[in-house]
């Protein structure tokens, strides 16, 4: 049952909640009460009414919900950081549970969520490869293209998870040749790895070196949905045939270094 309280009442119980700065107190990012959740729960099982209980925090209802959801999102995805740590170890749900104190179908729930999202990943991104070589037909997959292509930030994916993609176009038919560069002025070699047509062998990726092309999509959400990258297509657009250069193995060898 919500009951009237007055504001002399509420801060005989719960002290002065009121801080200036920039978090309120008890929100999470302040050690005094690592749980800002559990204040309102507590407050709201002794009948405060939601309305109260921001004002006793010197904030608007809104904020308040806001605040409320981002601790509830951290905690979440902490959870969901422990959970796959420790089954990375080799523990059992029923050990995690026991672990972190919770019940074993939470576990199991949350590496349901966990292992659904890494298929999403390698699904997008296996369609991304896809998009690209059948776009290209000879396309730059080799070391460190998961993070580190020029003009963009990076594909924006893990090189597991990124190599588990490209083994999955691998199992299509797809593709997949070494191709040694040698380096302008150093008379070394850079290793690179091709993705192409099915049916495309390594003789014919030799030949067509100069045709050789890098990913044009990146991910902002860890490989979940692919991007194009405006910077390039601009740069395209502008110098035309001449980015047929900038993007050709030789380049790509000067920007890497050597194998």
């Amino acid at each position: 049952m919500i009951r009237e309280v007055s504001e002399e009442e509420f801060l005989a119980h719960y002290g002065t909640l009121r801080k200036s700065g920039r978090y309120p107190w008890g929100s999470g990012d302040n050690p005094r009460n690592p749980s800002f959740n559990d204040d309102i729960k507590k407050l709201k099982k002794e009948g405060w009414t939601e309305k109260q209980i921001a004002e006793g925090f010197g904030m608007s209802i809104n904020r308040m919900r806001a605040i409320q959801s981002i601790e509830s999102n951290k905690q979440k995805a902490e959870l969901q950081r422990q959970v796959t740590r420790l089954a990375d170890e080799g523990n059992s749900n029923s050990a995690i549970a026991r672990i972190l104190g919770k019940n074993e179908s939470t576990i199991r729930g949350i590496r349901a969520v966990a292992d659904k999202d890494t298929a999403d990943q390698l699904t997008a991104t296996a369609d991304m490869l896809r998009r690209q070589v059948e776009e290209k037909g000879f396309v730059d997959v080799g070391s460190q293209v998961e993070r580190d292509l020029p003009g963009v930030p990076g594909v924006g994916i893990s090189s597991t998870k990124f190599n588990t993609a490209l083994a999955i176009l691998q199992e299509e038919g797809y593709a997949v040749h070494p191709l040694n560069m040698p380096q302008l002025g150093t008379g070394k070699d850079t290793r690179m790895k091709i993705l192409a047509m099915p049916g495309t062998t390594q003789k014919q990726v030799w030949e067509n070196r100069g045709n050789i092309r890098q990913i044009q999509e990146h991910s902002e959400d860890g490989g979940r949905s692919y991007l194009g990258s405006p910077s390039q297509k601009a740069r395209s657009a502008s110098f035309g045939a001449s980015t047929s250069a900038e993007r050709s193995p030789s380049s790509i060898v000067g920007r890497r270094g050597g194998a």
